[in-house]
């Protein structure tokens, strides 16, 4: 009981350039995540946002919530740090779970997989005996010290209360006389997979074989707007209205395959690039659609998702930000050259709830690629302003890690905690997978040199003014 929070208040100042711009949106993000993935009764938040002689920012990676979470998870450690807790459980008593409700109010009843992505990294890291480890050698270590640091964080995935007007997705699907389908759908692939999970959501509806299955991104004036490629929403989003136009092209083709078959079997199935039933009566998929073509059929459809409305109270910010939340939790090794004051990671071990794992390869590259630029963003990318121009304007000066400094230990581990709403149970990995990285390695430095990182990056230079600060910093 001792170790429960009973209650926060946090004051965020946002520097938003000369322009608003974006940054209401953002600070809607900032103000729900403030308090971090637990359970606090008493919550008091308040976010401003400063006008200053810069270049107007835009998001990066989470959109708002980056920042704040890595304020809230270095407040913690530092609680746990001069109380004397185990900062893993600390976590443990004080994180959301099944029942638990937010910082706004928002009582969670599905999909609140934040225990146990916890759990799996405390068994992973095996925690106290790499906490062991890591004294043992400071204790033997003049020249280098190391250090294991811990976060754990939750993201709201969607555009939540304050953008749900646009929380809303179409999708076109074609199926072609040749049994290729053509998928059509208003989000943007810039890398991050959302094609191939689109591929794969028609393949598995339509039972017909991902690489005869093409996903376009036309123009919206072909295709209706499906709100913009942020907020980790897209798998939720078009996901759900790609399946829904599936769903409704296997409704047509099943009448077909009745008729030649003569099948009277209550269930079709749509499968292996087949159709068959329950008595062995099969054809294949791009038979079948020759045979649709042939009774000219419809075979093309359309699919539109929107979310329940969420109730929230702007006034007050209490009530349902978002649609659904993903949960991490990571565990981060690094070593501090004391001499330069330079930083190390050496390994990290990191938890995703996705809700469901829909394309496990993509997932894995997403954390892959969101832990490298979360480390980036911890330790080397300090975007360097002048007279309000930005000077750090190109990769001799704003530095991000390659292959070299990523650990060669990154442990992941997906936790599938399925949600009702999303396909298959999804939820979104996008933005999450940036988020726990920078708290965790400054907690790391922070054990490491004794004492608090209170910014990032944690630059060789920041490292040394606090090492040689003999006063508490």
């Amino acid at each position: 009981e001792g170790k429960k929070i009973k209650a926060m208040q946090i004051e965020a100042y946002m520097d938003m350039g000369a322009y608003a711009t974006l940054t209401p949106i953002v600070m809607f993000r900032t103000l729900v995540h403030a308090a971090g993935a637990y359970e606090i009764e008493n919550v008091d938040v308040d976010v401003c946002a400063v006008y200053t002689n810069k270049v107007p920012p835009g998001a990066f990676r989470g959109f708002g919530s980056p920042q704040v979470l890595f304020a809230v998870e270095s407040m913690l450690d530092d609680i746990a740090f001069q109380m004397g807790f185990d900062p893993m459980e600390f976590r443990e008593i004080n994180t959301l779970k099944k029942g638990s409700r937010t910082s706004t109010d928002h009582l969670l009843l599905h999909s609140v997989g934040a225990p146990e992505t916890l759990s799996r990294v405390k068994k992973a890291s095996n925690w106290q005996r790499l906490v062991a480890e890591t004294e043992q050698f400071n204790k033997g270590n003049e020249d280098f010290k190391r250090g294991v640091g811990v976060s754990h964080i939750f993201y709201g995935v969607s555009l939540g209360a304050g953008g749900q007007a646009l929380d809303k997705s179409g999708a076109h699907v074609l199926i072609n006389k040749d049994g290729s389908v053509e998928v059509r759908i208003g989000g943007t692939e810039m890398g991050q997979g959302a094609k191939t999970v689109i591929a794969i959501m028609a393949a598995e509806e339509l039972g017909q074989s991902i690489e005869r299955i093409l996903v376009h991104q036309p123009d919206t004036a072909f295709v209706p707007d499906s709100g913009p490629t942020v907020a980790s929403r897209t798998t939720i989003y078009s996901g759900n209205a790609v399946r829904s136009a599936c769903i409704a092209l296997r409704e047509k083709l099943i009448p077909v395959f009745r008729e030649i078959t003569g099948s009277s079997s209550a269930g079709v199935k749509f499968g292996g690039g087949s159709v068959y039933d329950e008595d062995g009566k099969r054809m294949r998929f791009d038979e079948i659609v020759e045979e649709a073509y042939k009774r000219n059929v419809k075979l093309f459809d359309t699919g539109w998702y929107e979310t329940p409305k969420l109730s929230f109270d702007m006034e007050n910010g209490i009530g349902e930000a978002y649609v659904t939340y993903s949960y991490a939790s990571q565990v981060v090794q690094v070593e501090v050259d004391l001499a330069t004051g330079s930083t190390k990671v050496l390994k990290a071990f990191t938890a995703h709830d996705v809700g469901k794992s829909v394309n496990p390869e993509g997932v894995m590259g997403q954390i892959q690629g969101g832990f490298a630029q979360g480390m980036g963003y911890a330790i080397y990318e300090d975007l360097k302003h002048r007279d309000g121009r930005i000077i750090s304007d190109n990769f001799n000066t704003y530095i991000i890690p390659t292959v070299h400094e990523v650990p060669p230990e990154l442990v992941i581990d997906v936790v599938e905690d399925p949600f009702p709403e999303g396909p298959y149970g999804a939820k979104g990995i996008g933005e999450p997978s940036l988020m726990p990285v920078p708290a965790a390695v400054a907690n790391a430095v922070s054990m490491a040199i004794g004492k608090r990182v209170r910014r990032i990056p944690v630059t060789p230079e920041y490292v040394l003014s606090l090492i040689e600060c003999d006063s508490s910093n």
